[in-house]
């Protein structure tokens, strides 16, 4: 298919049935973020809202200092009302609502996020449950405005990404995924987005550009606010993309929306020490009874954006992982096991690059006990493009230099060159 071809079938699916002012964009117009998400269930979850007691001024004062949002002095609550519970009520479900907002309780999904160790492995659920646009996870009044469409979008992208090599970019899905109605469209979206990765650089810039000024139009023609719908193709919609890397089958990659199992910036391999890292770790077979057998914690830990972010690569490559984050006394955040061998894992996190790598004192302790089996998983770029670097026996590897805080650190110049992309086994 040629270019003009491309074109003229992508204009003609935008005068299809209004779709240019509809589409999936509607699901959500919040950027989601896990760790608020997590914060806000396990709050509801340990204050016993909507099962002991109505929610007061005092728990949104409490939940929005906990998730950083802002709140206003004559209604804390309005704006957690707005966004997150609006949110976390449909199309999410794990809110549920009877009537006002003061009778608001957690669900069975909304009580598993504040309780299970694996958040990702929750919301996978929650993602996969929601039809757009069907009730319970949409108003009545969406669901008939919206009444052609009966589509469960989370598995759709995953069956789209199936047939297209593991990843979907942010401009195909505005293009030919996200006003898709019903399961019998994906087929059409696969054969676009092929036909379109086909084309140069140039070309797809200006089929987007297309498109772009097709809706506009679009909007005039039809004497609506043109602004407000390019915003919501071309902004609001991506909220809803980002919202599918919740879930532990996908990981969100600058741009792109890639497979966990796929994702390559931090591999942690058991295998015959080939990887597709050049740089990588090799860890030995346990002699004997040396299995790392360390007891599972007391009850799960909800673990940070960065924690749950290593978990989810981890348990995608076979990994068994537990969580330890916050336990105090144990020195590291994560327990993953894969056939015969264990590690025991502290994960570090930066938005952007990490100039300094810092330990504590019972995080020392914890990598001299345990030498080879400890490693240190450093995340940088965690919000945009999070890149996973690996240090093998930091204690042993690093010159760590104790300060009178008693943290550790080493410069970056000196763990980087040190540090690997992959951890494999040695048979």
């Amino acid at each position: 298919m040629n270019f003009n071809e491309l074109v003229d079938l992508t204009k003609l699916r935008l005068s299809e049935s209004s779709r240019p002012d509809r589409g999936w964009f509607l699901i959500t117009r919040l950027h989601l973020d896990i760790e608020k998400l997590s914060k806000i269930a396990t709050y509801f979850d340990m204050a016993g809202i909507g099962e002991r007691r109505s929610i007061r001024n005092a728990d949104y004062r409490s939940i929005a200092r906990a998730i950083k949002v802002s709140m206003s002095s004559d209604d804390p609550g309005s704006n957690l009302r707005r966004h997150w519970f609006l949110a976390m009520t449909t199309p999410l479900r794990l809110l549920e609502k009877n009537g006002s907002w003061e009778s608001v309780r957690l669900t069975d999904y909304g009580s598993a996020l504040a309780k299970e160790a694996d958040k990702h492995a929750v919301l996978e659920l929650v993602l996969k449950d929601i039809v757009f646009c069907k009730e319970p996870w949409f108003t009545a009044d969406r669901v008939a405005e919206y009444a052609d469409y009966d589509i469960r979008p989370y598995p759709a992208i995953l069956e789209i990404m199936e047939s297209l090599d593991g990843h979907v970019h942010r401009d195909e899905y505005g293009l030919f995924i996200y006003n898709l109605r019903l399961k019998t469209e994906v087929p059409w979206a696969i054969d676009m987005i092929r036909n379109y990765r086909e084309l140069g650089v140039t070309d797809q810039k200006a089929l987007v550009n297309i498109v772009e000024t097709a809706i506009s139009q679009y909007a005039i023609g039809h004497d609506l606010e043109s602004g407000k719908i390019l915003q919501n193709w071309r902004d609001m919609q991506l909220h809803t993309f980002t919202m599918f890397s919740l879930g532990s089958s996908c990981v969100l990659d600058g741009h792109n929306l890639i497979f966990s199992e796929r994702y390559v910036k931090g591999a942690l391999q058991r295998g015959s020490g080939s990887s597709n890292s050049e740089r990588v770790i090799v860890l030995r077979r346990p002699d004997g009874n040396d299995d790392l057998s360390v007891p599972p914690p007391v009850r799960a830990n909800s673990g940070s954006a960065a924690e749950q972010f290593v978990a989810k690569i981890l348990s995608s490559q076979g990994w068994e992982v537990i969580f330890y984050t916050d336990k105090r006394g144990y020195g590291f955040d994560l327990w993953a096991k894969k056939d015969d061998v264990a590690v025991l894992i502290e994960v570090k996190s930066s938005t952007g690059i990490l100039s300094v790598l810092e330990l504590t004192e019972t995080e020392m302790t914890a990598a001299a006990e345990y030498k080879e089996s400890y490693v240190i998983a450093i995340v940088e770029n965690l919000e945009s493009s999070p890149e996973i670097h690996y240090v093998h026996n930091p204690s042993q590897t690093l010159a760590l230099q104790e300060v009178l805080s008693k943290h550790f650190k080493s410069s970056r110049s000196e763990w980087e060159p040190l540090s690997a992309d992959a951890i494999v086994v040695q048979n």
